[in-house]
């Protein structure tokens, strides 16, 4: 479950007659919200309603009674009919002293909530529609059962069980007048009569409320807006709960509605999901929607089955890591026919439909992501991870890696002529994924058609575009003019020990039964940007180009390593946060693409990114909290690359750095007894931020460029980070010309 989650408890009042039961979010929001109360449909209970409870509990006060005759409230001799329910809701409010409230019904529950409305609008702020019944093209009953029969087959099953245990206790005769009332009450007269602003939201895939259906509702409010649900049924408020919540905000907050809402998208299948370009781009996205990052953003239905993982053996773990990985590969016969286009449309389709006032775009960065959702602003990756079914040779074998790759590499390129490609080979953090997959690491040299079209669609008029330049660079061997062979990879060793070996590379291939005491990959001819985080500069010449068309004000944001942003980062988050009056005392530390951009700010938590549980990451932690006051509280993620590699840096390490904190201290989500085989880290990372950080905040208005710009004017020198005004660089270089 996702840690952005609130405790549900149930609450018991005296209210129409008797006793009446409701699911009621628990926990610390922003005091002085309006609450929102749900409705649930025919005959279930408010049961199936508790994901929606969970979701928007993080967020607002939430309420989901059993009407009388349902679930655990109490049952009345006889079946009430649509305005007693409805007077029964109200009641209900009373007993809870509920004031104005914002209603969201499903199904019949949208008819209740509808005439609660119309009877009573002083109690009524805003109405929220998630499949309303009925529609009159199926209002006979024997049309209505075919829709639900067609409804059935795609729902869930833990909704039937759900549905068959609650219409079980509403008994037979009681569910039957239910359904009468249902096709009795023609909610269209009634929708005119609602005075106050209402959501209509329809799912893909629901015969028994259709989109059309739900547009039509939407158009016969006085205020009515229409939001779908991407691939949901009719019951989205059990199986698509996020995106009804997300949909809730952002008309309660009076924010832009997109016409469409979906989950983040996996991404084209060529590309990898647990990659960093992929993760860091789900986490900012999700960011800016006001979401959390569950299970690196991908919310997959068998993610409890990843915690059960580190109960097995270490070698099956190794085995199941290392298949996992290829079943995300591409077979080299595909490589001709990729469109890496594709990539770029599924970027900016995962951005909320809104102009921005900065862009950022360029080189992966954890830190950078924490600064994107700080500044509610997006980010466009250069680089992605395109892995390469690869089952044959020796993974400590470099040169027969090299050699294998020209073939694959030429197709991928003569397909995408606009790309430069990296076959990074890392034999040490990747010994596990490397034996049944290359890694092919392209950047984009250009924009592209429809990076342009963001930039042109989405940046406020006159804004900024922040290009992120890292300049981390590697030695490599040329293939062809954009291919290149790099071994090795960022991680706990250093080019040379790629290149010659060393007492720790020795130590770690015979750990790992190999034939050999170090690698021998071919001579390296060149030095480049490194395949993973490393800016391609020929973009920034695109970029320029493009934001001097726009009118656009372009500025590089350029390092040398990746984590020398990750210091700025933090400090300017301990600056923001001071500045609202919050402590600042607490340090995260992120792992790679464990992180969680939302929960870091709900938390008050203070970011500090490391690219891995390595020992130069390590180091540069220690470093930075040699030079800054103190933090009361620290804890850390540890990503788990699946094998001991060489450079890691052991739990004991660890443990000692975030001893340094005055108080509470320790990991998040990691398993001790597994690291670094600890795969259950991928979902457990983002439950325990909840657990093991109390502390909880409002989040606040996105941090300004002019505050940005006021914190670097005071910081000076002080960080290893350039901030560039490309303006300012191109009036000097045609001066000097």
């Amino acid at each position: 479950m996702s840690s952005s989650l609130a405790r549900v408890e149930s609450r018991w009042v005296e209210a129409y007659g008797g006793r009446m039961h409701a699911r009621v979010s628990a926990g610390p929001v922003e005091p002085g919200l309006t609450p929102v109360v749900l409705v649930h449909g025919m005959v279930v209970s408010s049961r199936y309603m508790t994901p929606v409870v969970e979701r928007l509990g993080a967020y607002y006060p939430v309420y989901a009674p059993d009407l009388p005759g349902f679930g655990k409230s109490h049952k009345p001799g006889r079946t009430l009919s649509l305005a007693e329910l409805a007077d029964a809701l109200v009641a209900w409010m009373d007993a809870m002293g509920l004031g104005k409230v914002v209603l969201l019904g499903n199904s019949f529950g949208c008819q209740v909530a509808v005439a609660c409305a119309a009877r009573r609008p002083e109690r009524v702020s805003r109405l929220v529609l998630q499949g309303p019944t009925t529609d009159p093209r199926a209002r006979g009953a024997l049309g209505q059962i075919w829709r639900w029969l067609r409804n059935a087959v795609r729902e869930p099953a833990g909704m039937m069980s759900i549905m068959l245990r609650d219409y079980w206790a509403a008994g037979f005769l009681r569910s039957l007048r239910t359904f009468r009332e249902v096709l009795r009450d023609a909610i269209e007269e009634k929708l005119s009569r609602v005075k106050v602003p209402a959501l209509v939201i329809s799912a893909e895939h629901d015969p028994v409320a259709p989109v059309d259906w739900g547009k039509k509702v939407a158009g016969l409010l006085p205020e009515g807006r229409h939001v779908t649900i991407a691939e949901a049924t009719h019951t989205a408020v059990f199986h698509a709960a996020t995106e009804v919540m997300r949909a809730t905000r952002l008309f309660v907050e009076g924010e832009p509605l997109p016409e469409r809402i979906g989950a983040i998208e996996r991404g084209p299948n060529f590309i990898a999901a647990f990659d960093s370009s992929t993760g860091m781009l789900r986490a900012t996205a999700l960011g800016l929607r006001g979401e959390d990052f569950p299970g690196l953003g991908l919310r997959h239905p068998l993610a409890p089955l990843v915690r059960l993982g580190n109960r097995v053996p270490a070698l099956l773990r190794e085995t199941v890591y290392a298949v996992a990985g290829w079943t995300e590969a591409v077979p080299t016969s595909r490589l001709g026919r990729l469109d890496v286009e594709e990539v770029s449309r599924w970027v900016a389709r995962q951005y909320p439909e809104k102009r921005y006032p900065a862009i950022f775009v360029g080189s992966s960065n954890g830190a950078l992501v924490h600064l994107a959702v700080a500044m509610g602003v997006p980010w466009l990756p250069q680089t992605f991870l395109i892995p390469v079914r690869h089952v044959r040779g020796d993974v400590n074998d470099m040169r027969g890696q090299l050699a294998w790759s020209k073939e694959p590499g030429r197709a991928l390129l003569e397909a995408n002529p606009e790309l430069s490609l990296s076959h990074m080979h890392d034999p040490n953090q990747d010994q596990l994924m490397s034996a049944y997959m290359s890694y092919f690491r392209v950047k984009r040299r250009t924009l592209g058609p429809t990076y342009e079209q963001f930039l042109a669609e989405r940046l406020e008029p006159g804004g900024t575009i922040f290009v992120v330049e890292c300049g981390k660079s590697w030695p490599v061997t040329r293939i062809s003019d954009q291919h290149w062979f790099q071994p090795g990879a960022v991680g706990g060793l250093t080019p040379e020990e790629y290149q010659h070996g060393s007492a720790r590379v020795r130590e770690f291939l015979r750990a790992r039964g190999a034939s050999r005491d170090r690698w021998d990959p071919a001579p390296t001819d060149a030095v480049r940007p490194e395949a993973e985080w490393g800016f391609l500069e020929e973009l920034r010449d695109d970029i320029t180009r493009v934001g001097q068309r726009l009118g656009a004000r372009v500025r590089r944001v350029i390092f040398e390593d990746p984590q020398e942003l990750s210091p700025l980062v933090a400090d300017l988050y301990r600056d923001w946060y001071a500045s609202m009056g919050r402590p600042g005392t607490r340090l995260l530390v992120d792992s790679f693409i464990l992180m969680d951009p939302w929960w870091t700010l709900r938390t008050g938590s203070v970011p500090f990114w490391t690219t891995f549980p390595v020992e130069p990451s390590a180091d540069v932690l220690e470093a930075y909290l040699r030079k800054v006051e103190p933090y009361e509280h620290m804890h850390a993620m540890l990503f788990s690359h699946g094998v001991e590699s060489a450079g890691l840096a052991h739990l004991e390490r660890w443990r000692a750095i975030l001893g340094q904190a005055r108080g509470e201290s320790g990991f998040v989500g990691v398993d001790e007894r597994a690291f670094p085989r600890d795969f259950a880290v991928l979902v457990n990372y983002n439950t325990q931020i909840k657990e093991k950080i109390p502390s909880r905040f409002p989040l606040p208005a996105p941090l300004s460029l002019e505050r940005l710009d006021a914190f670097l004017r005071r910081a000076g020198d002080r960080y290893a980070v350039r901030w560039l005004d490309e303006a300012v660089g191109l009036a000097e270089r045609a001066t000097a010309a």
